[in-house]
């Protein structure tokens, strides 16, 4: 009984490595992340970001971000700072697109199911533009 139970185990734990392998990055980015370099730190790299993007996808009422909202978590403990783009109705879900920056310069990494969208063009553009120091808000999605 024992054998059996622990060969249930074993096998438990060869299909969850197997999975996991399966989900392993075969260079630095997954399908639909994206990866920009800013000019300057990761916290300041994301204020930017975060205002521009407040301004020029919520305020504006740009095509395809209504049914979103900023979480910004610019001073994350437990983490790199990064913001995510977050169900308008569902806050507290997961995220549906995440930028998140590391680093002095910064490196940007944008990524999660929005980035499969429509909208994944606007959001890589914008953000590519914010963080290399660049303002203002490019064209309707």
């Amino acid at each position: 009984m024992k054998t059996k139970r622990f060969a249930l185990i074993t096998l438990g734990f060869a299909a969850a490595a197997a999975l996991a392998g399966c989900q392993t990055r075969t260079d630095d980015t997954m399908a639909g992340e994206l990866r920009f370099a800013a000019n300057d730190g990761a916290i300041p790299a994301l204020e930017r970001i975060m205002q521009q993007a407040s301004v020029c996808w919520f305020k504006q009422n740009a095509s395809g971000f209504a049914n979103y909202r900023i979480a910004p978590e610019i001073n994350a403990i437990s983490g790199p700072p990064r913001i995510l783009l977050v169900p308008a109705s569902n806050p507290a879900g997961r995220p549906k697109a995440v930028i998140e920056a590391q680093g002095n310069p910064a490196t940007i990494d944008v990524y999660g199911p929005l980035m499969t969208t429509g909208v994944a063009d606007r959001i890589a553009a914008d953000t590519q533009r914010w963080a290399a120091g660049g303002t203002g808000c490019g064209a309707a999605a």
